[in-house]
This record gives C-alpha cells, sequence and structure tokens, in this order.
C-alpha cells in the first residue's frame, strides 16, 4: 500500500519525519516547496509553471526536476497523483 504525502511532517527547513516507518529525510528547497504544494492538492501539471517563476529555470528543466522527484519519493513508497 503506498503512503499519502499528508502523513508525513515537513518542517520549514526540509526535515521530512514518516510516522509509519520512523523514517526521516533532508529535503532540498525545490523538493520543500513540490512537497507542500502537493500535500496543499496542487496538480502536478500546475507544479512547473511555479517552478519556472520561482526558480527562473526553463519548462524543460522544470519538468524533469519534476519527474526525477516524483520517481525518487514513488520509490520511497509515497503515492503521487499524476493529476
Amino acid at each position: 500500500m503506498k503512503k499519502q504525502l499528508t502523513s508525513i511532517t515537513v518542517s520549514d527547513t526540509g526535515f521530512v519525519f514518516d510516522p509509519s516507518t520512523g523514517q526521516t529525510f533532508l529535503l532540498n528547497k525545490t523538493g520543500l516547496s513540490l512537497v507542500k504544494m502537493l500535500q496543499a492538492g496542487t496538480s502536478l501539471k500546475d507544479t512547473p509553471a511555479f517552478l519556472e517563476k520561482e526558480y527562473d529555470v526553463e519548462e524543460k528543466d522544470a519538468k524533469e526536476d519534476i519527474r526525477e522527484f516524483v520517481s525518487l519519493m514513488r520509490k520511497m513508497g509515497f503515492k503521487v497523483e499524476n493529476t
């Protein structure tokens, strides 16, 4: 069973605690922004525009960063929807 991103606790510094496993990890600034957006219900399709504006990156780079991030989160057992 996949875990929901809403089940983790995330600090403003990017420290993440997964209470279901006791696992902790640290997100960089971009990862922190993405997790907070996804926890708030933002669709993945809306995140590239945010990254482009917030971090002054090109669309293709933003989309690649998101793909890599989502892949990593899925490997860690989290459910990340493509909506």
